[in-house]
């Protein structure tokens, strides 16, 4: 695994990304605070579209002035997120503040999911793509456990979110 500073080192938040050398990855992580001590997971893309990524937590320990920061795999079976979708249509869903970057869930399915970039909150954005022009339906806290929420989509149908913990992760199940 290789590591750089995204911002400059003497920006006031030090920031790191990480990658996965060799096995057709080679795309950094997105950047996660070391600043202070902290967990977070990250998620190393491959280079070839629709590869399986790599899940990585990363622990940041600070030890008198040294900062430890520790990577390990993440299980598939224990992701820190879950999605779920058991609507009848696809799903595109994003984490706000981060452009470009989706999340295509398709009906009656689920999908493990690491925050895009670890150090914004935990908002997502739901889109329906069936809808005319796509647009936007709602933004969901993953962070609101047992919050439900029902969303009046513009042809009449309801949408329904909970987030619920499952063990160590929390699923979005959509509904």
């Amino acid at each position: 695994c290789a590591w750089h500073w995204p911002v400059p080192r003497l920006a006031r938040e030090s920031m790191l990304s990480a990658c996965v050398q060799g096995g057709g990855f080679g795309r950094w992580s997105a950047a996660f605070c070391v600043h202070e001590g902290g967990d977070y997971f990250v998620r190393v893309d491959a280079l070839a579209g629709g590869g399986i990524p790599h899940m990585l937590r990363v622990e940041v320990r600070r030890r008198r002035a040294t900062l430890h920061v520790t990577l390990a795999a993440v299980r598939l079976d224990a992701p820190p997120f879950r999605l779920t979708n058991r609507l009848s249509v696809p799903l595109l869903i994003s984490q706000q503040g981060v452009p470009g970057l989706m999340t295509h869930v398709p009906p009656g399915s689920g999908t493990p999911y690491i925050l895009d970039a670890p150090s914004l909150p935990p908002l997502m954005c739901l889109r329906v793509p069936d809808l005319a022009g796509g647009g936007l339906v709602a933004t969901v806290d993953l962070s609101r456990l047992g919050e439900q929420t029902r969303i009046e989509l513009a042809d009449g149908r309801s949408l329904w979110c909970l987030v619920q913990p499952e063990g160590v992760t929390r699923s979005l199940l959509l509904a």
